[in-house]
């Protein structure tokens, strides 16, 4: 018969979250004194902690290292001020952690004789080793570190006494400020000391361009006035001057022109009364046209009065012919001063030209100088600006110098602090609380995987891929004894062979009906009753109760249940097969004489060795003897024991057989072939689960027909622990209206 468990349970439990809470109850409900006490240990540690530790205090002083200065210091600067970047902040990070700093603070605090910082009791030192150790602790116990993205450094400093804390803090702040404006002191002198020897060296490359520019001027007749050479100015001129000349000669050329169109005669001979402006303004042609004019109005006058024709009329006409020829007289006197005119300017013109001719000559001649003393000039003008630029810078420099500014300043002075920064009470005390459960917590992990032993009905189901068929609680000698007190023997040994009851484990059963241990048998019952045998013999039905181990209660569990069945009226025979340690004849037939071995050998029958109890009329078959067996195994397998249990299975309705353990020896394995179903007892939080396993493996004909798995010895108590989610399957307080008793 293949057992197993597939399909024992029609209901599966329910999983996910309520499952990993109910493991986690059940792990805290057993565990809890393991973590209770990791809890204790780590938090019993915390407070030594705090108690043997001194505490310190901790004082932060601000710093703001920045180069944006006044407008007029950003003027003045002679070195460019350049944006501050993470590099440079973290150079002034080392700055303030630098031996130079620590040691000017040690000088001015006088730390070299602080006991917080020297080891009074140790051996005399030099006072540089002295020093290199307080510098050192002084250095451990400082920090700087940069404020977020800013430009603030924020310094601290830690001691045992708060007041010195800040005063530390304060005092690395200023020196680093202090060494700042001395660094920056510092660069300024050499600075001005170098700008005012390259001034000098200027000074006179000044001197030297200059020299050589009035040299080459006056070697190669090099005039300039308003910054032009006299050659360029004089060519300027020229051209002016040769522009000026032609436009008068054009002009001359022009009124002779006009002068000579208007003196004409008209074809009748005479002069036409045309002119030009300049005959206007001429006061002798002014005189002559008025007086033409008034012997026009007399003629006209006197013509209409006494006729065209009358003396004084033609008179009249003769007088304005001599005016006009006198006016034709002064227009010729003009245009012969208009010609001397032309050919005064026509000369003056080609005076200029001539001249202007000369002097592109001249350039010409002089290109080659012009060029070199250009150079020579511009040269020098380079050296005087270089040398007015210098003398800024060192005129700047000398003003810094006699007042330098930092570019850091203590944005937030250190104050005594009024709280210990360390040891952290809190935080120690929550730090102990959590490592402590963790360790707990860990321990209670560690011995649960230790725990190697069948705890539950689903371990033994899972392990062993059989279903527990029963759980029997631990049944302690006092319990049973006091549930017996008012029970008396019932049976005497009247005649030979007969069981004597008493009040002894093994009758519980009996003395108390209604217990929990009466209630497991009863299931052991109803699984010895499903076992299907499936034989040709009939219903008779012979079952084997072993165990891994010895003192599992095999023998007792073999035994309450041979009385169970005896008392609901079953014909029972218990056989004791232990034939190494048969615990149960030494209980039921003391001194018992011959038994199943001499039954097997064949010197006794049946009916000589059998044992009874006339109450429920339970028959018990020993051992034998007490003799020392070798071979038990070759007896348990041979044939004459097969015949005598089918013999015992035409008497009897169940034939309860105790077995030995399977671990110390073979014989279990040999009663295969007389044994119709085998039921384990397992001791619960005892037999490892290995143990077992290990012995099944090596009796496989023993698991083929395994009927179950009996859970013995529990305590019902503990159980509660570990089936969490089935805790009031096991108490209720309703039982005892069935008549139930623990």
């Amino acid at each position: 018969m293949q057992s197993g468990f597939a399909g024992h349970s029609p209901f599966q439990d329910e999983g996910g979250l309520k499952e990993l809470l109910s493991l986690a109850i059940g792990f805290a409900r057993r565990q809890y004194l393991i973590v209770i006490a990791g809890v204790i240990f780590a938090t019993g540690i915390g407070f030594l902690y705090l108690h043997f530790t001194p505490p310190t205090f901790k004082a932060h002083a601000q710093i703001m290292t920045d180069n944006r200065k006044g407008q007029f210091f950003r003027n003045q600067s002679v070195l460019a001020d350049t944006p501050i970047d993470s590099a440079q902040l973290e150079s002034q990070l080392q700055i303030l952690k630098s031996e130079s700093i620590a040691t000017a603070v040690i000088n001015d605090l006088h730390l070299t004789e602080d006991p917080e910082f020297i080891n009074p009791g140790a051996k005399p030192r030099s006072s540089a080793e002295l020093m290199r150790d307080v510098v050192a602790r002084l250095e451990s116990k400082l920090n700087v570190a940069r404020v977020g993205m800013s430009y603030v450094i924020d310094i601290s400093f830690e001691s045992k006494n708060p007041d010195k804390a800040a005063q530390i803090a304060n005092a690395v702040a200023n020196h680093y400020i202090s060494e700042e404006q001395n660094a920056q002191l510092q660069t300024n002198q050499v600075v001005g000391d170098w700008l005012q020897e390259r001034l000098a060296g200027i000074r006179e490359q000044v001197s030297a361009a200059d020299r050589s520019v009035i040299e080459f001027a006056t070697k190669h007749n090099i005039v300039s006035a308003n910054g032009r050479l006299i050659d360029d100015q004089r060519l300027g001129e020229l051209n002016s001057q040769l522009v000026g000349a032609r436009s008068r000669t054009s002009e001359a050329l022009a009124r002779l022109f006009r002068i000579r169109a208007v003196n004409v005669k008209d074809k009748v001979g005479e002069p036409t009364d045309a002119t030009v402006s300049d005959a206007l303004h001429d006061p002798i042609i002014t005189k002559l046209r008025q007086q033409q004019l008034e012997l026009i109005n007399r003629e006209t006058e006197w013509a209409a009065r006494y006729g065209p024709n009358h003396q004084a009329v033609v008179r009249l006409r003769e007088q304005q012919r001599e005016v006009r020829n006198s006016i034709h007289a002064e227009l010729q006197r003009l245009a012969e001063s208009y010609k001397s005119d032309y050919a005064i300017a026509r000369q003056h013109e080609n005076e200029i030209q001539k001249e202007v001719a000369k002097t592109v000559s001249q350039l010409h001649l002089t290109n080659k100088d012009q060029i070199k003393f250009s150079e020579l000039k511009s040269s020098a003008k380079s050296y005087h600006d270089l040398y007015n630029n210098f003398l800024r810078k060192y005129t700047e420099m000398v003003q810094q110098q006699s007042f330098p500014i930092s570019q850091s300043r203590v944005i937030s002075r250190a104050s005594t602090p009024l709280s210990k920064s360390h040891p952290k009470t809190h935080l120690i005390l929550a730090m102990m609380l959590l490592g402590g459960l963790g360790l707990g917590t860990g321990l209670g992990i560690l011995r649960e995987l230790m725990d190697r032993v069948f705890r539950t009905s689903d371990q033994v189901e899972t392990a062993l891929l059989t279903p527990c068929v029963a759980m029997i609680p631990l049944v302690e000698s006092t319990a049973y004894k006091k549930l017996s007190t008012n029970k008396k023997s019932i049976s005497t040994r009247s005649e030979p062979r007969t069981i004597v009851r008493n009040s002894g484990l093994y009758w519980s059963l009996a003395d108390s009906p209604d217990s929990r241990f009466a209630e497991g048998i009863r299931s052991i019952k109803l699984a010895v009753d499903a076992v299907d045998l499936g034989r040709a013999e009939g219903p008779s039905k012979i079952i084997g109760f072993t165990s891994s181990l010895p003192n599992e209660g095999k023998s007792t569990i073999a035994a309450a249940i041979a009385e169970l069945s005896a008392q609901i009226g079953d014909k029972v025979i218990v056989v004791d097969c232990d034939l190494r340690n048969p615990a149960l004849s030494r209980i039921f037939s003391k001194n018992s004489g011959p038994g199943l071995v001499e039954v097997i050998s064949g010197r006794r029958s049946l009916d000589e060795v059998i044992w009874r109890e006339p109450t429920t009329n339970l028959a018990f078959l020993p051992v034998g003897d007490n003799i020392q067996l070798s071979h038990t195994s070759e007896i348990l397998a041979s044939n004459m024991t097969k015949k005598v249990f089918d013999q015992l299975r035409q008497r009897y309705d169940y034939v309860i057989v105790d077995l030995p353990p399977l671990a110390p020896i073979v014989d279990t394995r040999a009663t295969t072939g007389f044994i119709d179903s085998y039921f384990i007892v397992i001791e619960w939080g005892e037999t490892k689960i290995d143990v077992v396993r290990h012995a099944l493996n090596a009796a496989p004909a023993v698991y083929d027909n395994l009927g179950g798995v009996i859970l013995n010895k529990i305590n019902m108590s503990s159980l509660r622990r570990y089936e969490i989610n089935r805790k009031h399957y096991y108490y209720n307080k309703y039982y005892s209206r069935y008549g139930y008793t623990q």
